[in-house]
Protein backbone atom coordinates (compact mmCIF):
# COMPACT_ATOMS: atom_id res chain seq x y z
CA UNK A 1 0.00 0.00 0.00
CA UNK A 2 2.90 2.21 0.81
CA UNK A 3 4.49 1.41 -2.19
CA UNK A 4 1.62 2.58 -4.75
CA UNK A 5 0.72 5.75 -2.23
CA UNK A 6 4.53 6.57 -2.99
CA UNK A 7 3.85 5.91 -6.53
CA UNK A 8 0.99 7.67 -6.82
CA UNK A 9 2.21 10.55 -5.24
CA UNK A 10 5.89 10.45 -7.36
CA UNK A 11 2.74 10.77 -10.91
CA UNK A 12 1.17 13.87 -8.81
CA UNK A 13 4.07 15.77 -8.32
CA UNK A 14 5.34 14.83 -11.78
CA UNK A 15 2.11 15.70 -13.28
CA UNK A 16 2.19 19.53 -11.31
CA UNK A 17 5.75 20.23 -12.58
CA UNK A 18 5.12 19.42 -16.18
CA UNK A 19 1.88 21.37 -16.13
CA UNK A 20 4.37 24.56 -14.26
CA UNK A 21 7.01 23.60 -16.37
CA UNK A 22 4.88 24.53 -19.27
CA UNK A 23 2.97 26.97 -18.32
CA UNK A 24 6.23 29.38 -17.22
CA UNK A 25 7.68 28.04 -20.58
CA UNK A 26 4.07 29.61 -22.37
CA UNK A 27 4.58 32.83 -20.15
CA UNK A 28 8.27 32.90 -21.31
CA UNK A 29 8.05 32.43 -25.02
CA UNK A 30 4.83 33.98 -26.04
CA UNK A 31 4.90 37.73 -26.72
CA UNK A 32 2.82 40.68 -28.28
CA UNK A 33 4.13 43.87 -30.20
CA UNK A 34 2.47 46.42 -32.32
CA UNK A 35 3.12 46.70 -35.70
CA UNK A 36 2.75 47.56 -39.72
CA UNK A 37 2.53 45.06 -41.94
CA UNK A 38 5.48 46.77 -44.73
CA UNK A 39 6.34 43.98 -47.86
CA UNK A 40 5.67 40.38 -48.59
CA UNK A 41 8.62 38.31 -49.05
CA UNK A 42 7.42 35.22 -51.18
CA UNK A 43 5.35 33.35 -48.84
CA UNK A 44 6.59 35.66 -45.93
CA UNK A 45 5.46 38.93 -44.74
CA UNK A 46 7.86 41.61 -43.16
CA UNK A 47 6.00 43.51 -40.67
CA UNK A 48 7.67 46.55 -39.04
CA UNK A 49 7.52 47.35 -34.87
CA UNK A 50 7.41 50.68 -32.90
CA UNK A 51 10.90 50.31 -32.13
CA UNK A 52 11.78 50.09 -36.15
CA UNK A 53 12.74 46.44 -35.68
CA UNK A 54 11.72 44.14 -39.06
CA UNK A 55 10.28 40.73 -38.37
CA UNK A 56 9.76 37.79 -40.82
CA UNK A 57 5.88 36.24 -40.38
CA UNK A 58 4.07 33.53 -42.08
CA UNK A 59 1.41 35.66 -44.69
CA UNK A 60 -1.56 36.01 -42.37
CA UNK A 61 -3.72 37.15 -45.69
CA UNK A 62 -3.85 40.96 -44.33
CA UNK A 63 -3.32 43.84 -46.94
CA UNK A 64 -0.12 45.84 -47.26
CA UNK A 65 -0.27 48.78 -44.56
CA UNK A 66 -2.53 47.10 -42.11
CA UNK A 67 -1.52 48.17 -38.68
CA UNK A 68 -1.93 44.67 -36.27
CA UNK A 69 -1.17 43.73 -32.66
CA UNK A 70 0.30 40.33 -32.93
CA UNK A 71 0.76 37.51 -30.21
CA UNK A 72 3.59 34.76 -31.19
CA UNK A 73 6.06 32.35 -29.95
CA UNK A 74 9.40 30.98 -30.82
CA UNK A 75 11.42 34.13 -32.75
CA UNK A 76 14.59 33.87 -33.98
CA UNK A 77 16.88 36.08 -35.62
CA UNK A 78 13.61 37.88 -36.21
CA UNK A 79 11.96 35.12 -37.98
CA UNK A 80 8.61 34.57 -36.17
CA UNK A 81 7.93 30.93 -36.19
CA UNK A 82 4.05 30.79 -34.99
CA UNK A 83 2.22 33.56 -34.78
CA UNK A 84 -0.69 32.75 -31.81
CA UNK A 85 -3.20 35.46 -32.87
CA UNK A 86 -3.65 38.73 -34.14
CA UNK A 87 -6.13 41.92 -34.40
CA UNK A 88 -6.88 44.70 -36.48
CA UNK A 89 -6.20 47.99 -35.25
CA UNK A 90 -7.99 50.56 -36.71
CA UNK A 91 -6.72 53.38 -39.09
CA UNK A 92 -5.27 56.44 -37.65
CA UNK A 93 -6.84 59.50 -38.09
CA UNK A 94 -4.41 61.09 -40.75
CA UNK A 95 -3.17 64.06 -38.86
CA UNK A 96 -1.55 62.44 -36.14
CA UNK A 97 1.75 60.95 -36.52
CA UNK A 98 1.60 56.74 -36.61
CA UNK A 99 2.87 54.75 -33.42
CA UNK A 100 5.80 52.85 -35.42
CA UNK A 101 7.52 56.75 -36.62
CA UNK A 102 7.51 57.78 -33.46
CA UNK A 103 10.41 57.33 -31.14
CA UNK A 104 12.64 59.69 -29.43
CA UNK A 105 15.15 60.07 -32.11
CA UNK A 106 17.69 62.41 -33.42
CA UNK A 107 15.47 64.29 -35.83
CA UNK A 108 12.22 63.85 -33.34
CA UNK A 109 11.96 67.33 -32.70
CA UNK A 110 10.98 67.95 -36.38
CA UNK A 111 8.65 64.69 -36.42
CA UNK A 112 5.16 66.57 -36.95
CA UNK A 113 6.54 68.99 -39.85
CA UNK A 114 7.72 66.05 -41.49
CA UNK A 115 5.19 64.33 -41.79
CA UNK A 116 3.11 66.88 -42.55
CA UNK A 117 5.23 67.53 -45.27
CA UNK A 118 5.10 63.60 -46.56
CA UNK A 119 1.43 64.14 -46.62
CA UNK A 120 1.70 66.67 -49.59
CA UNK A 121 4.00 64.44 -51.73
CA UNK A 122 2.97 62.76 -54.42
CA UNK A 123 3.54 58.36 -55.24
CA UNK A 124 6.44 59.19 -57.58
CA UNK A 125 7.72 62.82 -55.49
CA UNK A 126 8.20 59.38 -52.65
CA UNK A 127 9.98 57.07 -54.36
CA UNK A 128 12.72 59.76 -55.92
CA UNK A 129 13.47 61.42 -52.46
CA UNK A 130 14.85 57.84 -51.36
CA UNK A 131 17.47 58.28 -54.35
CA UNK A 132 21.29 59.55 -53.76
CA UNK A 133 22.46 59.65 -57.47
CA UNK A 134 25.58 59.68 -58.68
CA UNK A 135 25.94 63.17 -60.59
CA UNK A 136 27.31 63.07 -64.48
CA UNK A 137 27.32 65.89 -67.06
CA UNK A 138 23.97 66.08 -68.55
CA UNK A 139 22.09 65.18 -65.91
CA UNK A 140 21.01 69.10 -64.67
CA UNK A 141 17.49 68.95 -66.22
CA UNK A 142 16.59 65.61 -64.73
CA UNK A 143 18.13 66.06 -61.55
CA UNK A 144 15.58 69.41 -61.87
CA UNK A 145 12.42 66.97 -62.94
CA UNK A 146 12.90 64.05 -60.97
CA UNK A 147 13.73 66.21 -57.46
CA UNK A 148 15.55 62.97 -56.42
CA UNK A 149 16.70 62.86 -52.05
CA UNK A 150 20.23 64.13 -53.50
CA UNK A 151 23.13 63.71 -55.27
CA UNK A 152 26.38 63.05 -55.06
CA UNK A 153 29.53 64.99 -57.21
CA UNK A 154 33.09 63.24 -57.80
CA UNK A 155 36.51 64.15 -59.04
CA UNK A 156 35.02 64.65 -62.72
CA UNK A 157 32.73 67.42 -61.88
CA UNK A 158 35.01 69.47 -59.54
CA UNK A 159 38.01 69.27 -62.52
CA UNK A 160 38.90 72.19 -63.75
CA UNK A 161 35.63 74.29 -61.94
CA UNK A 162 36.68 77.33 -60.33
CA UNK A 163 34.61 78.44 -56.77
CA UNK A 164 32.14 80.23 -58.62
CA UNK A 165 31.34 76.98 -60.98
CA UNK A 166 30.38 75.40 -58.08
CA UNK A 167 28.39 77.83 -56.45
CA UNK A 168 26.39 78.96 -59.42
CA UNK A 169 25.77 74.65 -59.95
CA UNK A 170 24.81 74.02 -56.77
CA UNK A 171 22.51 77.43 -56.24
CA UNK A 172 20.77 76.87 -59.24
CA UNK A 173 19.84 73.44 -58.96
CA UNK A 174 18.65 73.98 -55.42
CA UNK A 175 16.42 76.68 -56.47
CA UNK A 176 14.85 74.66 -59.00
CA UNK A 177 14.38 71.82 -56.33
CA UNK A 178 10.50 71.50 -54.52
CA UNK A 179 12.50 69.88 -51.58
CA UNK A 180 15.93 71.07 -51.12
CA UNK A 181 19.00 68.41 -52.15
CA UNK A 182 21.37 67.01 -50.07
CA UNK A 183 24.67 67.50 -52.04
CA UNK A 184 27.66 65.56 -51.00
CA UNK A 185 31.03 63.93 -52.41
CA UNK A 186 33.43 61.77 -50.71
CA UNK A 187 36.25 64.01 -49.33
CA UNK A 188 37.94 62.08 -47.26
CA UNK A 189 41.50 62.74 -47.21
CA UNK A 190 44.33 61.42 -48.53
CA UNK A 191 43.27 59.38 -51.19
CA UNK A 192 39.47 60.28 -51.49
CA UNK A 193 39.75 64.08 -52.29
CA UNK A 194 37.56 65.00 -55.40
CA UNK A 195 37.58 68.90 -53.63
CA UNK A 196 40.46 70.02 -52.95
CA UNK A 197 42.65 68.04 -55.55
CA UNK A 198 41.47 71.33 -57.45
CA UNK A 199 43.74 73.78 -56.27
CA UNK A 200 41.28 76.82 -57.66
CA UNK A 201 38.76 75.08 -55.29
CA UNK A 202 41.17 75.11 -51.90
CA UNK A 203 44.99 75.61 -51.27
CA UNK A 204 45.95 71.42 -50.85
CA UNK A 205 44.72 68.17 -50.96
CA UNK A 206 43.37 67.53 -47.43
CA UNK A 207 45.59 64.78 -45.68
CA UNK A 208 44.28 61.44 -44.76
CA UNK A 209 42.88 60.78 -41.25
CA UNK A 210 46.78 58.36 -40.38
CA UNK A 211 48.41 61.74 -41.99
CA UNK A 212 46.54 63.83 -39.51
CA UNK A 213 46.75 62.09 -36.55
CA UNK A 214 50.06 61.42 -37.01
CA UNK A 215 51.05 65.37 -37.27
CA UNK A 216 48.65 66.35 -34.39
CA UNK A 217 46.25 63.52 -33.18
CA UNK A 218 42.56 64.40 -32.31
CA UNK A 219 42.90 68.32 -31.73
CA UNK A 220 44.18 68.58 -35.84
CA UNK A 221 41.43 66.14 -37.05
CA UNK A 222 39.12 68.38 -35.20
CA UNK A 223 40.52 71.50 -37.01
CA UNK A 224 41.00 69.34 -40.25
CA UNK A 225 36.98 68.62 -40.54
CA UNK A 226 35.84 71.95 -39.20
CA UNK A 227 38.01 73.41 -41.91
CA UNK A 228 36.93 70.59 -44.34
CA UNK A 229 33.31 71.67 -43.51
CA UNK A 230 33.50 75.26 -44.55
CA UNK A 231 34.78 75.08 -47.79
CA UNK A 232 32.43 72.52 -49.13
CA UNK A 233 29.69 74.42 -47.15
CA UNK A 234 30.78 77.19 -48.96
CA UNK A 235 30.82 75.63 -52.13
CA UNK A 236 26.82 74.74 -51.56
CA UNK A 237 27.35 71.21 -50.33
CA UNK A 238 25.81 69.84 -47.78
CA UNK A 239 26.78 66.41 -47.11
CA UNK A 240 30.63 64.39 -46.71
CA UNK A 241 30.25 60.76 -46.82
CA UNK A 242 32.79 60.80 -44.69
CA UNK A 243 34.98 59.58 -42.53
CA UNK A 244 36.20 56.19 -42.97
CA UNK A 245 36.32 54.42 -39.46
CA UNK A 246 36.88 50.87 -40.51
CA UNK A 247 39.53 48.59 -39.04
CA UNK A 248 42.07 46.61 -41.27
CA UNK A 249 45.19 45.45 -41.87
CA UNK A 250 47.83 46.55 -43.53
CA UNK A 251 48.21 45.91 -47.58
CA UNK A 252 44.55 45.03 -47.63
CA UNK A 253 42.22 47.18 -49.82
CA UNK A 254 40.38 49.89 -47.33
CA UNK A 255 43.34 50.02 -44.80
CA UNK A 256 45.34 53.46 -46.46
CA UNK A 257 41.52 55.16 -46.39
CA UNK A 258 41.44 53.95 -42.37
CA UNK A 259 42.88 55.68 -39.49
CA UNK A 260 45.56 52.91 -39.07
CA UNK A 261 44.71 52.72 -35.31
CA UNK A 262 43.40 50.74 -32.90
CA UNK A 263 39.65 50.14 -32.19
CA UNK A 264 39.62 52.56 -29.12
CA UNK A 265 41.80 55.61 -30.88
CA UNK A 266 39.39 55.08 -34.28
CA UNK A 267 35.77 55.20 -32.14
CA UNK A 268 37.85 58.48 -30.57
CA UNK A 269 38.29 59.52 -34.08
CA UNK A 270 34.51 58.81 -35.21
CA UNK A 271 33.31 61.04 -32.01
CA UNK A 272 35.51 63.71 -33.17
CA UNK A 273 34.74 63.91 -36.42
CA UNK A 274 31.46 63.40 -35.65
CA UNK A 275 31.40 66.00 -32.65
CA UNK A 276 33.42 68.37 -34.45
CA UNK A 277 30.80 68.38 -37.96
CA UNK A 278 27.51 69.57 -35.60
CA UNK A 279 26.12 73.45 -36.59
CA UNK A 280 28.92 73.38 -39.57
CA UNK A 281 26.28 73.23 -42.36
CA UNK A 282 27.75 69.67 -43.55
CA UNK A 283 26.78 66.53 -42.45
CA UNK A 284 29.31 63.16 -42.05
CA UNK A 285 27.96 59.89 -42.57
CA UNK A 286 30.35 57.06 -40.71
CA UNK A 287 31.51 54.21 -43.16
CA UNK A 288 31.40 51.39 -44.01
CA UNK A 289 29.06 49.71 -41.42
CA UNK A 290 29.58 46.94 -40.14
CA UNK A 291 33.33 47.66 -40.64
CA UNK A 292 35.08 47.02 -44.10
CA UNK A 293 37.88 44.87 -42.25
CA UNK A 294 40.16 42.86 -44.59
CA UNK A 295 37.74 42.29 -47.60
CA UNK A 296 37.88 42.72 -50.89
CA UNK A 297 37.11 45.86 -53.27
CA UNK A 298 33.01 45.64 -53.52
CA UNK A 299 33.99 47.71 -56.58
CA UNK A 300 34.38 44.67 -58.63
CA UNK A 301 34.49 41.61 -56.83
CA UNK A 302 31.62 39.70 -54.55
CA UNK A 303 33.63 39.78 -51.12
CA UNK A 304 32.54 37.55 -47.94
CA UNK A 305 33.32 38.36 -44.54
CA UNK A 306 34.47 35.45 -42.16
CA UNK A 307 34.64 37.22 -38.90
CA UNK A 308 33.17 35.58 -35.73
CA UNK A 309 29.29 37.46 -34.44
CA UNK A 310 31.77 37.99 -31.40
CA UNK A 311 34.44 39.41 -33.86
CA UNK A 312 32.53 41.81 -35.23
CA UNK A 313 30.50 43.66 -32.26
CA UNK A 314 33.35 44.36 -31.12
CA UNK A 315 34.75 45.77 -34.69
CA UNK A 316 31.45 48.33 -34.15
CA UNK A 317 32.65 49.94 -31.51
CA UNK A 318 33.48 53.23 -33.53
CA UNK A 319 30.36 53.15 -34.71
CA UNK A 320 28.38 53.09 -31.34
CA UNK A 321 30.74 55.77 -29.88
CA UNK A 322 29.76 57.83 -32.78
CA UNK A 323 25.81 57.32 -32.58
CA UNK A 324 26.04 58.37 -28.88
CA UNK A 325 27.61 62.03 -29.88
CA UNK A 326 24.44 62.83 -32.79
CA UNK A 327 25.93 60.67 -35.95
CA UNK A 328 23.54 61.71 -37.96
CA UNK A 329 23.56 59.33 -41.01
CA UNK A 330 25.63 55.55 -41.24
CA UNK A 331 26.22 53.96 -44.34
CA UNK A 332 26.40 50.49 -44.62
CA UNK A 333 28.87 48.28 -47.19
CA UNK A 334 28.81 45.63 -49.76
CA UNK A 335 30.28 42.91 -48.13
CA UNK A 336 28.42 39.79 -47.38
CA UNK A 337 28.76 39.35 -43.79
CA UNK A 338 28.79 35.13 -43.09
CA UNK A 339 28.31 35.08 -39.33
CA UNK A 340 25.18 37.86 -39.82
CA UNK A 341 23.78 36.56 -42.73
CA UNK A 342 25.18 34.45 -45.53
CA UNK A 343 22.81 35.34 -47.88
CA UNK A 344 22.88 38.94 -48.79
CA UNK A 345 25.77 41.82 -48.87
CA UNK A 346 25.18 43.69 -45.85
CA UNK A 347 23.38 46.59 -47.61
CA UNK A 348 20.74 44.30 -48.73
CA UNK A 349 20.25 41.88 -45.46
CA UNK A 350 17.39 42.68 -43.45
CA UNK A 351 19.97 41.41 -40.37
CA UNK A 352 22.19 43.89 -40.88
CA UNK A 353 19.77 46.60 -40.21
CA UNK A 354 18.63 45.03 -37.34
CA UNK A 355 21.63 45.22 -35.95
CA UNK A 356 22.07 49.13 -36.52
CA UNK A 357 18.21 49.79 -35.24
CA UNK A 358 17.61 47.48 -32.68
CA UNK A 359 21.26 46.52 -30.96
CA UNK A 360 22.85 50.35 -31.56
CA UNK A 361 19.69 51.77 -31.62
CA UNK A 362 20.41 54.30 -34.66
CA UNK A 363 17.31 56.64 -35.39
CA UNK A 364 19.46 58.30 -38.15
CA UNK A 365 19.55 58.19 -41.86
CA UNK A 366 21.09 54.66 -43.51
CA UNK A 367 22.54 54.90 -46.65
CA UNK A 368 23.69 51.88 -48.61
CA UNK A 369 26.81 51.93 -50.71
CA UNK A 370 26.79 52.04 -54.13
CA UNK A 371 24.17 49.76 -55.74
CA UNK A 372 25.65 49.59 -58.95
CA UNK A 373 29.09 47.99 -57.82
CA UNK A 374 29.92 44.87 -59.51
CA UNK A 375 29.77 42.83 -56.36
CA UNK A 376 25.93 43.22 -57.11
CA UNK A 377 25.60 42.83 -60.72
CA UNK A 378 24.36 39.09 -60.10
CA UNK A 379 21.34 40.36 -57.69
CA UNK A 380 17.78 41.01 -59.09
CA UNK A 381 15.61 43.79 -57.86
CA UNK A 382 18.41 45.26 -55.53
CA UNK A 383 17.29 48.89 -55.56
CA UNK A 384 13.63 47.44 -54.58
CA UNK A 385 15.91 45.22 -51.66
CA UNK A 386 17.63 47.87 -50.33
CA UNK A 387 14.76 49.41 -49.12
CA UNK A 388 12.55 46.67 -48.55
CA UNK A 389 15.92 45.55 -46.25
CA UNK A 390 16.01 49.11 -44.40
CA UNK A 391 17.97 51.66 -46.13
CA UNK A 392 16.41 55.35 -46.12
CA UNK A 393 18.60 55.97 -48.95
CA UNK A 394 20.38 54.22 -51.75
CA UNK A 395 22.95 55.21 -53.60
CA UNK A 396 22.97 54.49 -57.46
CA UNK A 397 23.43 55.87 -61.32
CA UNK A 398 20.63 53.95 -62.52
CA UNK A 399 18.20 55.56 -61.14
CA UNK A 400 15.45 55.09 -64.12
CA UNK A 401 15.86 50.66 -62.68
CA UNK A 402 15.56 52.33 -58.80
CA UNK A 403 12.21 53.88 -59.94
CA UNK A 404 10.64 51.65 -62.03
CA UNK A 405 11.53 48.59 -59.32
CA UNK A 406 10.15 50.09 -56.46
CA UNK A 407 7.13 51.52 -58.76
CA UNK A 408 5.92 48.85 -59.91
CA UNK A 409 6.20 46.76 -56.74
CA UNK A 410 3.30 49.13 -55.29
CA UNK A 411 1.41 48.64 -58.45
CA UNK A 412 1.46 44.59 -57.69
CA UNK A 413 1.07 45.35 -54.32
CA UNK A 414 4.12 43.89 -53.58
CA UNK A 415 5.34 46.73 -51.28
CA UNK A 416 3.13 49.18 -49.09
CA UNK A 417 3.01 52.77 -49.65
CA UNK A 418 4.15 52.86 -45.51
CA UNK A 419 7.38 51.27 -46.20
CA UNK A 420 7.86 54.37 -48.80
CA UNK A 421 6.72 56.14 -46.15
CA UNK A 422 8.67 55.20 -43.11
CA UNK A 423 12.11 56.30 -45.18
CA UNK A 424 11.00 59.40 -46.88
CA UNK A 425 9.75 60.75 -43.33
CA UNK A 426 12.91 60.03 -41.96
CA UNK A 427 14.98 61.72 -44.92
CA UNK A 428 12.62 64.55 -44.27
CA UNK A 429 13.26 64.49 -41.00
CA UNK A 430 16.89 64.75 -41.36
CA UNK A 431 16.48 67.69 -43.82
CA UNK A 432 14.53 69.59 -41.89
CA UNK A 433 17.22 69.05 -38.31
CA UNK A 434 19.77 70.06 -41.21
CA UNK A 435 18.32 73.39 -41.36
CA UNK A 436 17.64 72.84 -45.32
CA UNK A 437 13.24 73.38 -45.15
CA UNK A 438 13.05 76.15 -42.86
CA UNK A 439 9.89 77.20 -44.60
CA UNK A 440 7.79 74.37 -44.03
CA UNK A 441 5.06 74.56 -41.34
Amino acid sequence: MKKEIMIFGLFVFGLCSFLLFNMNKKELISEKLEAVIMYKDNDKMVIEDNDHVLYLIDDINEKLGTRIILEYSNVNNNVIDKVLSYEVINELDNKLLPKNLQDNGIFSDYYTMAYNKLNTMSINEKINELLLVKYQNGLDDIIIKNNFGGIILDKDFFTNKKDEDVIKFTNYIQSKSKIPLLIGTNEEGGEQVPVSSNNSLASAPFLSSSELYQKGGFPLIKEDTIKKSVMLYNLGLNLNLAPVIDISDSNTYMYDRTLKEDIDKTSEYAKTVIEASKNTGVSYVLKHFPNYQNNLDTNTWVSVDNRSKEEIMEDIKPYKEGIKVGAESILVNNNVIKAIDDSNPASLSLNIHNLLRDELKFTGVIISDDLDEGALDNISNKYLKAIMRGNDLIITSNYDDAINEIGNALINNNISEELINYHVFRILAWKMYKGMMLDEK
